[in-house]
C-alpha cells in the first residue's frame, strides 16, 4: 500500500554525516549556468566571481545565468546575462554585467553596503 513512502526510524543511517575538520560547508551564494551550480565567491557591482567552474565557458562569450544570494547580508535571486573576462583561470570564472535593471543594482548595492557595515563593525582581534 504504501511502496512509494521509505522511512528509516531508529537507524545510524539517520545521523548527519560526521564533519571533516576544516571543512566548510557549501556556499549559500550560487550561480546557475545551464542548470549547472557554481558557488558565488564575490558579488561586485560591475559582475560576479565564481569558483570551481568547469571551463565550459571562453573568454569574450556571453552567458545567461542566475545569481542566488542567501546569507545574513540579504537573499535575493535574479536573472541576467554577463560576458565572460578574460581572468577565467583554473577553476575561477569572473564575468561583468552586460545590462542589469535598476532595481537589481539597488539590491546589490545595499547587499555590498551591508557586508562592508558588518565588516566595519566586527570587532579587531
Amino acid at each position: 500500500m504504501f511502496e512509494w513512502l521509505k522511512v528509516t526510524i531508529g537507524s545510524d543511517k539517520t545521523k548527519p554525516a560526521a564533519k571533516r575538520p576544516g571543512s566548510k560547508p557549501p556556499s549559500p551564494n550560487q550561480i546557475k549556468i545551464d542548470s549547472r551550480l557554481y558557488p558565488l565567491t564575490e558579488l561586485k557591482r560591475d559582475g560576479i566571481v565564481a569558483s570551481k567552474f568547469d571551463g565550459s565557458l571562453i573568454a569574450g562569450q556571453r552567458a545567461q545565468i542566475t545569481v542566488m544570494v542567501d546569507d545574513r547580508w540579504g537573499k535575493f535571486t535574479f536573472d541576467t546575462k554577463v560576458v565572460v573576462n578574460t581572468s577565467v583561470s583554473g577553476d575561477t570564472l569572473s564575468g561583468s554585467w552586460t545590462m542589469l535593471p535598476p532595481e537589481v543594482e539597488t539590491v546589490i548595492g545595499q547587499y555590498l553596503k551591508n557586508r562592508r557595515q558588518a565588516a566595519a563593525a566586527k570587532p579587531k582581534s
